[in-house]
């Protein structure tokens, strides 16, 4: 929780909002149950909102539909878990909070053929967290956005924070294609030659050392104009 608070602090100070997220699939297993699973909720939720931050965004897990053991992480039931997260407030404020779901290849029933997510987490969700991994389509993924959208029956923002297609040199990707729809676009490397060359996995290297990171700052640049 030090090395934590240590993260928020130095965002907050840049000027950036974290996205936390309190479980991912591979580890639920180590909970004894949904009750456990619920404490852990309650707790994450409470040290957020007891520091004050308020540049946080909650995702409850990574990638929902994929592997978890409880059931209450599983789509047709973690908006359980959202609502608990909306239930705890302070001075009248809350957390915004989601949950992710696979990309837009990922196996299981669909609610619409373009887009993993659920209905029943769209309505519960502050904001709709998709990821890009699988094919590089731009086209797949304006479609999956708009499909995200159309689920909730509300305005709410979209975001995909998570996507390993890069295509940035070229003249249709899927971040140009996520600015299209008005979604932001998560810059997903897991490195060329090993995965410390990326951003995922620690120890992370974070200088700009590959050529997909060069390429990915060149069009951001351009993008937004700096």
């Amino acid at each position: 929780m030090a090395r934590l608070q240590r993260i928020l602090d130095r965002a907050d100070e840049l000027g950036m909002v974290a996205i936390v997220g309190y479980f991912y699939f591979g580890q639920d297993q180590r909970l004894k149950d949904e009750a456990a699973v619920s404490r852990a909720v309650l707790n994450a939720t409470n040290w957020i909102l007891d520091a004050g931050y308020r540049n946080v965004l909650v995702e409850v897990n990574n990638e929902c539909n994929i592997s978890y053991d409880h059931e209450i992480l599983q789509p047709a039931r973690v908006p359980e878990l959202i609502k608990l997260v909306q239930s705890q407030t302070r001075n009248g404020r809350r957390l915004l909070v989601s949950t992710s779901f696979g990309g837009t290849d990922s196996r299981g029933p669909r609610e619409h053929p373009d887009t993993p997510v659920t209905a029943a987490v769209a309505r519960q969700s502050d904001y709709l967290l998709i990821h890009g991994n699988g094919p590089n389509d731009p086209a797949l993924i304006k479609r999956c956005i708009a499909a995200t959208r159309q689920l909730g029956g509300r305005s709410v923002p979209v975001l995909i924070n998570e996507d390993p297609n890069f295509h940035f040199a070229e003249a249709t990707s899927h971040l140009l294609a996520s600015v299209d729809e008005y979604a932001s676009w998560g810059y997903y490397e897991q490195g060329q030659s090993n995965y410390q060359d990326g951003f995922q996995s620690p120890p992370v290297n974070w200088t700009i050392s590959t050529d997909n990171k060069r390429q990915f700052f060149e069009l951001v640049k351009k993008v937004t104009g700096v």
